[in-house]
């Protein structure tokens, strides 16, 4: 464990990630490797702002990072999450449990007719500049965070020279 410090001095413990901040990584949850949910609890153990865009939320996935999540809310690290009702996949129950107990910031994008949104993305932000992104494959399933075949790509601000990380919001 490493102390790390809040951006209002609160004392706060972390493991570190086995990823080092300034490397990027593949992440397909193989049996050898650490699973998206392993790599993302590590990750938002940090972060002082969170963005999250997801085609489909479910329970399942949501509890393979519960503790992680809510620890987020008792510090008041802000959670932004874009979703869609896209094949009728995410769990209703599960979005209002994040907003209305986990006091994420949620918008769900209902126009399944012309837009069909099956990005995933989580975008970790800290102040100390050291952000970060996972892009690939995993809804926010518990297949696709612990065991599902997946291929999800944690791109690390200072590990991307000529890459850029950050998104405006």
């Amino acid at each position: 464990m490493e102390l790390q410090s809040l951006t209002d001095g609160r004392p706060r413990y972390a493991t570190r990630p086995l990823t080092p901040l300034n490397q990027s990584t593949l992440i397909t949850n193989a049996r050898r490797d650490e699973s998206l949910a392993q790599t993302l609890n590590l990750e938002l153990a940090t972060a002082d702002r969170v963005d999250l865009l997801c085609a489909f939320v479910k329970w399942s996935g949501i509890q393979s990072i519960m503790d992680t999540l809510a620890m987020l809310h008792e510090q008041g690290v802000p959670v932004r999450l874009l979703t869609t009702t896209y094949m009728g996949a995410t769990d209703a129950t599960a979005i209002h449990r994040l907003a209305d107990e986990l006091g994420f910031q949620v918008k769900v994008n209902y126009n399944t007719g012309t837009t069909r949104l099956h990005a995933k993305s989580w975008m970790i932000y800290r102040n100390s500049g050291f952000h970060t992104a996972f892009i690939g494959s995993s809804n926010l399933s518990h297949a696709a965070m612990v065991d599902g075949l997946e291929w999800n790509v944690a791109l690390h601000e200072r590990g991307c020279s000529g890459l850029s990380v950050s998104v405006a919001g």
